[in-house]
């Protein structure tokens, strides 16, 4: 999302005006993006730490404290 509005800012710098976020800003962002697994956890990692309030996170901080998960994040925070 953050990337379709960074094109309708982009646009309406460009050319002036209030364009609206459509379709193809959309599809033009999805296309941009590479799929990574790593990247959702590294973020959710951040709620474990931070927004674990009641312990609704538990189960994934759980699952971040698993060894295997731990060495592939760390490896990815340097790709």
């Amino acid at each position: 999302m953050d990337r379709a509005l960074d094109e309708v800012l982009e646009e309406a710098i460009r050319d002036g005006g209030e364009p609206p976020l459509t379709d193809r800003h959309l599809t033009t962002a999805l296309g941009a993006l590479r799929p990574s697994t790593a990247s959702w956890l590294n973020r959710s990692r951040n709620h474990v730490d931070f927004g674990n309030v009641g312990g609704r996170w538990d189960d994934v901080a759980a699952y971040l404290a698993t060894r295997s998960v731990a060495k592939h994040l760390r490896r990815a925070e340097f790709d």
